[in-house]
């Protein structure tokens, strides 16, 4: 996929990250007529080639349909040795880390009313974790348009985190430090994700903060 977008700049990667977006939203949106018909996968990639709004930009598919059904266990960074060594290693194990301890939290002190909040907060999580999974893929590092566009995404859903804990400190304020500190560990991985982006930006060998 990379050798032939690695040129592509961020609004480029915008443009098809939203049609990939809206192609995942079609196939489940028709999954459900065909399910049971052998090849069904097939039957609904062809309906997508008819819409251009659903066509890549390289009119390549090679690379969307494996998203759908599962990737090829081979092919998973996390198998390898070396992704460990990656700048965004460190950064994707401590959003892990504040994600998991926050379910923790959540099952075991959110009363009930507060649950859809708290399961909002897990997906937003769910969502920041896969964009810096993307991230982690060796093939993208001489790609800087992906990295400044995956960033830009993952900003946006560190700015949705930061305001739905806000949220839930206003209204638990027998929470609010455990809420508050929360806050604090993502703003400084958005610290850490904005010199990410400026790097990729400028070409800057200057490594993200490393705290």
């Amino acid at each position: 996929m990379m050798e032939n977008r690695k040129n592509w700049n961020e609004f480029q990667w915008e443009r098809e990250f939203r049609k990939d977006g809206n192609r995942i939203h079609y196939y489940f949106q028709e999954l459900p007529h065909f399910i049971d018909l052998p090849e069904e996968e097939e039957i609904i990639l062809k309906k997508m080639k008819l819409n251009p709004e659903l066509v890549s930009q390289n009119d390549n598919w090679d690379d969307f349909a494996p998203s759908l059904y599962g990737d090829d266990p081979d092919d998973d960074i996390f198998i390898s040795d070396d992704w460990i060594q990656k700048d965004t290693a460190r950064f994707y194990m401590q959003l892990s880390k504040l994600a998991t301890q926050w379910n923790i939290m959540m099952a075991a002190e959110l009363p009930e009313k507060f649950q859809a909040i708290g399961l909002h907060i897990t997906c937003l999580y769910g969502q920041a974790l896969a964009y810096t999974a993307e991230l982690l893929d060796s093939e993208n590092d001489d790609a800087p348009g992906f990295t400044i566009s995956i960033g830009k995404r993952l900003l946006h859903e560190f700015n949705q985190l930061v305001g739905k804990f806000s949220q839930l400190a206003g209204s638990r304020p027998q929470q609010a430090e455990q809420l508050v500190s929360y806050i604090n560990h993502l703003q400084s991985l958005r610290e850490k994700l904005l010199a990410m982006i400026i790097q990729a930006r400028t070409g800057s060998n200057t490594p993200p903060p490393k705290n």
